[in-house]
């Protein structure tokens, strides 16, 4: 199954250690990090190690125009459909 692509905008203690944790861990079988999103450069540097093949941002506008330039069947909202019908949900 092809997982969902996600982004988290700020790498605090919970975009890192609450939520991140879940996404790197062997229980996430649905989401992969694509973007991360800090004005911290220090967090920023260290995301493609936290999520291999993630892009790092500075500013969530730039996550706009990231995702701008992907394929319409690559952007989370058609994903997000999908996962929808095939997992049943409202």
């Amino acid at each position: 199954m092809k997982k969902l692509n996600l982004a988290i905008i700020g790498q605090g203690r919970s975009g890192r250690d609450i939520h991140g944790a879940y996404y790197r861990s062997e229980r996430n079988a649905y989401f992969n990090i694509k973007y991360v999103v800090d004005l911290d450069a220090r967090r920023r540097e260290e995301a493609p190690t936290l999520y291999p093949g993630c892009i790092a941002l500075s500013d969530y506008r730039e996550l706009y125009n990231s995702m701008s330039r992907e394929s319409p069947s690559d952007r989370a909202s058609d994903s997000l459909s999908r996962y929808r019908d095939t997992n049943g949900w409202a």
